[in-house]
């Protein structure tokens, strides 16, 4: 998701308030549109694009390239299932991916010793094994209709590892490519396909920053990112902050264990 890499605060201001909703509605259509024709679109947008940006750019930590690779082959098993190959076990198998994707993030939160968002990545994980996902030929669906507590759950605990991971404008991108699919759900009014939304809206997002790096260091730089972010990421930071967030993931779970039970 890109704004243009401009010097001056004003304008840079004039970029968060005009260029991003427009972007940010463009990067949510496209998403959504791949989700519901994974052949025609996502082949193109979620695995080709993917690994051009891996192989030009090389733009990525080698946690980003980790990240990157898994949700490539997500979306290409995706497609394999579209197209009737391993169909009927792809929702299991995407299951372990998503695991597989939030134990990444809670062993980099603990070896950056950021351990009560590590805690809450641990509860999100552990409760996960209690979706019910279901294929409907072209996307994969959560089938456990109160299950708005675990996303609830999921936003809050990745919103604040990717707080705690990032800064400035980078961080303000991954906020909007968290927020992406949640909107989408909201206009659709259908939080089952969420799960598919979240996993283009990475796969796209995240080879989208990588290939656009060097012009978001120049965003990042701007005074007016530095000055908001430096404060954000103190109160985020603070233990305090980081036991209430750890509270509302954990109550967001207990409510939606109650509900399962």
């Amino acid at each position: 998701m890109l704004v243009p890499s401009n010097r001056t605060d004003a304008i840079s201001l004039k970029g968060v308030l005009i260029y991003y909703p427009i972007i940010f509605l463009a990067f949510t259509l496209v998403n959504v549109i791949a989700s519901l024709y994974p052949i025609e679109v996502s082949s193109v947008t979620h695995v080709l694009f993917p690994i051009i940006v891996m192989c030009l750019f090389g733009m990525l930590t080698r946690f980003g390239y980790i990240k990157l690779n898994s949700l490539v082959i997500g979306r290409v098993l995706i497609i394999l299932a579209a197209l009737g190959w391993g169909d009927t076990s792809i929702h299991w198998v995407y299951l372990i991916l998503l695991q597989l994707n939030i134990l990444e993030a809670v062993l980099l939160d603990g070896y950056k010793k950021n351990y009560l968002n590590a805690c809450s990545g641990l509860l999100v994980l552990i409760s996960s094994f209690y979706l019910m996902l279901g294929w409907t030929g072209s996307y994969i669906t959560i089938d456990n209709k109160s299950y708005i507590f675990w996303i609830l759950a999921y936003t809050v605990w990745n919103a604040n590892f990717v707080s705690l991971q990032l800064s400035g404008g980078y961080y303000l991108h991954h906020f909007l490519i968290l927020l992406s699919p949640i909107a989408a759900c909201l206009v659709l009014s259908d939080f089952s396909i969420w799960l598919m939304l979240r996993e283009t809206s990475l796969l796209l997002g995240i080879a989208t920053l990588a290939s656009v790096k060097k012009r978001l260091q120049g965003l990042e730089q701007q005074k007016i990112f530095v000055d908001f972010f430096e404060k954000a990421q103190t109160f985020i930071r603070n233990p305090k902050t980081q036991f209430v967030l750890l509270s509302v993931v954990g109550i967001c779970i207990l409510i939606q264990w109650i509900k399962v039970n």
